[in-house]
């Protein structure tokens, strides 16, 4: 394996220096009030040393949302080795919302602010980050389908879509205090409950 020079090491760690000073202005200012200045500022940069790795705002917020979603994949990674399709999917599940909860900045980034989605035209290879761990729901539910845990007239796409919804709307109930109609002994048992639901449904109505 070659080794990196002193200079690219050097690169990469100022790279992901900017890259955590970032997610700490977002977490803390928000969306509204974030700035390349405020960053380089939180850092103790120029904003000129910023622009050297990032042409603007967008491309970094860009890359912070992209690393989130590298993280989330990981988060899955573990539960891939279950050869159950149906286990799979609810750690799966599991596993989600758990992220989820314990990232609420980075979730945001990747889900719910728009700005980082208007650098994609500019970049080549897309939006691979945020396409991988959708690929590996889709994938584990066509595997569900090939070994008749399904209907084989299902579509795989469209009952990803329809699992991913529901852990993702219950983790964004979490995040957004929208579940104050739950006692706190709900709120801790809600995760459990939902994805017990949500296993009925595959095994009986799918």
């Amino acid at each position: 394996m070659t080794q990196l020079s002193k200079r690219e090491r050097a690169r990469i760690e100022l790279r992901q220096l900017i890259l955590a000073g970032a997610m700490r202005v977002f977490a803390r200012d928000g969306i509204a009030d974030f700035s390349i200045r405020r960053v380089a500022a939180e850092i103790d940069y120029s904003p000129g040393t910023l622009y050297r790795y990032f042409a603007d705002k967008d491309a970094l917020l860009l890359a912070m949302q992209q690393d989130a979603f590298r993280c989330k994949v990981e988060s899955l990674l573990p539960v891939m080795e279950i050869a159950d399709p149906i286990e799979r999917l609810l750690a799966m599940g599991h596993a989600y919302i758990n992220h989820g909860l314990d990232h609420p900045d980075e979730f945001r980034l990747m889900f719910v602010v728009l700005p980082p989605m208007q650098a994609l035209d500019k970049q080549s290879a897309g939006w691979l980050a945020g396409e991988t761990g959708f690929q590996m729901l889709q994938s584990t539910v066509a595997l569900g389908i090939t070994q008749g845990h399904f209907r084989p007239d299902q579509d795989a796409r469209a009952l990803a879509v329809l699992l991913w919804s529901t852990v993702h709307g219950l983790t964004t109930l979490h995040l957004s205090q929208r579940l104050s109609m739950l006692t706190e002994t709900e709120k801790t048992t809600i995760q459990t409950n939902v994805l017990d639901q949500l296993d009925h449904f595959l095994r009986n109505c799918c």
